[in-house]
């Protein structure tokens, strides 16, 4: 199946381009949202970075939970865990978020959290 016309009156760079922002653009990204408790705190913390992907481009499925019951196998179920507090996780991208919280460093966190995204959906 070939491109329709317009697409082969572009130049190949454009098109490429345009193929691998549908990519990430079709993708859902898996986010899981984690603090102590996981009561008030996870639920800022998860509108928080739905508002940051949403603005970046990005579709996200996110859940929050408490720290305690974050295991290893949990988290491999996710693409990113982003939390407010350290939790001992391995093989899956984690940003601590401490900052939603405080509002000090936000913007870097925010920063974080797209450019670790648009790694894993393969977008750089």
């Amino acid at each position: 199946m070939g491109s329709p016309g317009y697409l082969q009156r572009l130049p190949p760079y454009l098109v490429i381009a345009g193929r691998r922002w549908l990519k990430l653009a079709r993708r859902t990204l898996r986010v899981l949202t984690v603090c102590g408790t996981g009561g008030v705190t996870s639920s800022v913390t998860k509108v928080k970075v739905e508002q940051v992907l949403r603005e970046a481009g990005i579709n996200a499925e996110l859940s929050s939970m408490q720290a305690s019951a974050v295991t290893p196998d949990v988290a491999k179920s996710y693409d990113l865990v982003v939390s407010t507090t350290p939790i001992p996780i391995q093989g899956v991208p984690l940003i601590i978020a401490t900052s939603f919280l405080t509002g000090i460093g936000e913007e870097e966190t925010k920063k974080k959290i797209i450019e670790t995204a648009k790694k894993i959906l393969g977008g750089k």
